[in-house]
């Protein structure tokens, strides 16, 4: 709500951060982010309080993933489908006596009056440097100011936009719900196969017990519910990532060639590449579990001789 406020703010105008329409988008933005990350910060919880029941949390977590995934998710969509609220993010006029870079022109408005008509000037420094040498009197023309894109500031937008990191994740995201979407349009049969996502987002807490210290063991729950949220990305996201990964494109025709059932699927290559990271979880697991018995086994055995 505070980010989606922002975006209609201007330097020097009072600023407004309550909106309800706001508060409302951003619940139902947080609600999906809550229950694919649900399985991890509950992974580490686990990993904090060690030494309390595991298996109690372990049961929790599945029992909570598989319900949340298998049944919250889809009446969240048709909620969401359902429901006909859009937030409408009008820009406002701008203030003046403040300089405003875009690109390499720099703008400077002495009035902005109600119609968006400003008087100003516009300085541009593609040749000069830090001279300037060409510069246009602005007199009653509307203020554009290019690259704000849903900001009605672009000192705002510089100063609080989202890093590029982060703005990528959040097309990841995008690839991931576009595909939720798709998968549950299709039949509840291609959703439950498209649960493999939450369910090898649960397995990561194969990883949680792999050395003895709590914060390796942290890392590579976060590490692996990484692998997890990106390589479904890249399956779901094949329109745009198989440009830069042909393989993608090519691994998803063969498998849909293959009939069986993955017919049902809406994303094969998703199915497939969940099973196989359940897989590689669990081995790792029961490797590091196997590995700290026989330590154990050796060290009991030298404590006794």
């Amino acid at each position: 709500m505070v980010y989606i406020g922002c975006m209609g703010y201007v330097v020097g105008q009072p600023l407004n951060l309550f909106n309800f329409s706001a508060l409302k988008s951003g619940f139902d933005i947080s609600l999906p982010l809550v229950v694919i990350f649900m399985p991890m910060f509950l992974i580490l919880s686990l990993i904090r309080h060690s030494k309390k029941n595991r298996i109690a949390g372990v049961i929790t977590t599945v029992v909570l993933t598989c319900a949340s995934w298998a049944f919250g998710i889809p009446s969240y969509m048709k909620y969401i489908k359902s429901t006909t609220d859009v937030i409408q993010l009008e820009k406002q006029r701008l203030s003046s006596g403040y300089f405003r870079l875009s690109g390499n022109t720099i703008y400077y408005f002495t009035n902005v009056d109600g119609d968006r008509k400003a008087e100003g000037i516009l300085i541009d420094t593609t040749n000069t440097g830090i001279e300037v040498k060409d510069f246009k009197i602005i007199k009653n023309e509307e203020v554009n100011i290019p690259g704000s894109g849903h900001f009605s500031d672009i000192l705002v937008k510089r100063t609080i936009e989202f890093p590029m990191l982060l703005r990528m994740c959040f097309g990841d995201l995008y690839f991931i719900s576009k595909g939720a979407e798709s998968a549950l349009n299709k039949s509840y049969w291609s959703w439950l196969f498209f649960c493999s996502f939450g369910l090898s987002l649960a397995f990561v807490f194969s990883l949680s017990g792999i050395s003895q210290w709590r914060l390796i063991n942290a890392f590579s729950v976060l590490v692996g519910t990484g692998v997890v949220l990106k390589v479904n990305a890249l399956c779901l996201g094949i329109s745009f990532y198989q440009k830069y990964i042909p393989m993608l494109g090519t691994l998803d025709q063969k498998l849909r060639g293959v009939g069986l059932f993955f017919k049902y699927m809406d994303s094969p290559l998703c199915f497939t590449a969940n099973v196989l990271m359940i897989l590689i979880f669990t081995v790792i697991g029961f490797t590091a579990l196997a590995i700290k018995k026989s330590s154990k086994t050796l060290s009991d055995e030298e404590y006794e001789e």
